[in-house]
Parts: structure tokens; sequence; C-alpha cells
């Protein structure tokens, strides 16, 4: 979509079948909306970036914009999250099972940043960080093995500069090391077997981590050695990504950014 209205675009986001711009303080998103996550009051889709608009009006000072399958998130110059689009899991951080508008997150007061994964949603206060959404795998808290409705502590993630949140498992870096925990269909966690965790556990790696990226079965990190991944397509333990790869996805080898 090359279109004048996202001209000065600060960061891009793309979900499912729907993307999102940051301009100028305001969301824009386009493609489809039948789950309500374009946010613009109304379950409809369109190629043309329209403002994601609460109640009060559009969304406005957000600094930082994410998006999840059929949701997003974003957040405000105030430390305020505002989340739409499908709630069936709890991604909104509320109750309603759709968000056509999008619904300020209850409980959180002043966070500072944010991770989104495709049903599920984290943000950090302090050091402290607050998960909502779907927990099936335990990949937020240990328990309940169900979707969590509304902000919830999540102790094990504290201290985390980085957090990762993929569709069933997560992985949290602290002083540089990764811990993952959930399912770990095709070795996602990077433990080595296929074995899930309850328990945050240590990824063995060769350096710190300074971004972690995850997909469905996968994972993959940024180390100074250059990126490392695992899981489906890889291999259960972290494997280095190789010169070629790099070069084929348009990535300058070897410490470029996931």
């Amino acid at each position: 979509v090359a279109r004048a209205v996202l001209r000065g675009a600060s960061a891009v986001a793309a979900g499912g079948a729907t993307s999102c711009a940051l301009v100028a303080g305001r969301v824009l998103c386009w493609g489809r909306g039948e789950r309500g996550q374009r946010g613009v009051g109304r379950a409809e889709g369109s190629p043309e970036p329209a403002p994601v608009v609460s109640a009060e009006g559009p969304l406005e000072r957000v600094v930082e914009l994410a998006l999840g399958v059929s949701f997003g998130c974003a957040r405000d110059a105030a430390g305020t999250v505002w989340c739409w689009g499908d709630g069936s899991e709890g991604q909104l951080g509320a109750f309603p099972e759709l968000g056509y508008r999008p619904w300020a997150a209850p409980v959180l007061r002043g966070a500072e940043a944010l991770a989104l994964g495709p049903r599920s949603a984290c943000a950090r206060e302090g050091v402290a960080w607050r998960c909502w959404g779907a927990n099936g795998a335990r990949q937020l808290l240990p328990s309940p093995a169900r979707p969590l409705q509304e902000p919830r502590a999540a102790p094990d993630f504290a201290g985390a500069a980085v957090l990762g949140l993929g569709a069933r498992h997560s992985c949290a870096s602290r002083e540089g090391v990764l811990r993952c925990r959930g399912a770990s269909r095709s070795g996602a966690l990077g433990l080595g077997s296929r074995r899930r965790s309850r328990v945050l556990a240590p990824v063995p790696l060769p350096g710190p981590v300074g971004l972690v990226a995850l997909g469905p079965d996968f994972t993959c990190a940024r180390l100074p050695e250059g990126p490392f991944c695992w899981g489906a397509g890889y291999a259960s333990s972290p494997q280095p990504v190789p010169r070629a790869a790099m070069e084929g996805g348009g990535l300058e080898a070897p410490d470029a950014p996931l």
C-alpha cells in the first residue's frame, strides 16, 4: 500500500491479513476487518488506511503499536494500553469477545513496553510484566491453563528486557540469558527436545540475546555472533543461521538484526 496518508510513518505492524501504521501519533489500519481488527468501529475490511477510533475519538499520542492475529494493541504516551479486534481468548485485556473500537486494558497504569503474540499480549510497567489472552500451553502463567481475561502479573517475566510471545510458547531475556517455556512442538523451546516446559528454562546459546522473535513453532534470537534459530525448519536446539540464508533473505551477515 503506497498512500500519501502513510507518509512519515514511524512504525508499521502486520498481523494476519491486517496492517497498521503509526503516523504522527495516530494509528491507521487497512486490510480485513470482520473481527474488528481495523479498530474503525465496524466489521468492515478496506484497502484504504483509516484511523483507529475509540469512543472518545481517534487514538492520539500513540508511541508503540503491535498486532496479533485479528487483534491489535497500542500504547500511548500516558502509558495506557488500547486493544481492539478479536477478544475471544481475552486478547483485549477486558471481557468483550469483539472490540470494533479500542478498549483501554484495565489494571495497567503507566505501561512502558508491549509484547504481542498471535492471541496473547503483555505490557511492562517498570520491571514487572502483566499478561493476558491465550494461555492454553501455560506460556504466560503456569496456571490456569485457560485464557486470561484481564492483565495479570507474570512474576516469572519480571526484570526481562526482551519478551517474545508465540502461539503456544514464550521466551524472556534477563541480563542477556534467554529462557523459554510452553509447548515445544518441533523443538520451539530450544532445549534439544519436543517436551513442553512449565518453567522458564535457559536456552543454550553462546552469547547474550539482544532480540528475540517467535513464530508458531520456531524461535530466532539475535546475538553478537549473529542470528540463531531453532524449532520448525531448524533443529530442536539453537543453530546459527547460515550466511547464505541471511543473504537470500536480504539480511546483512553476520550481525544483521532479525
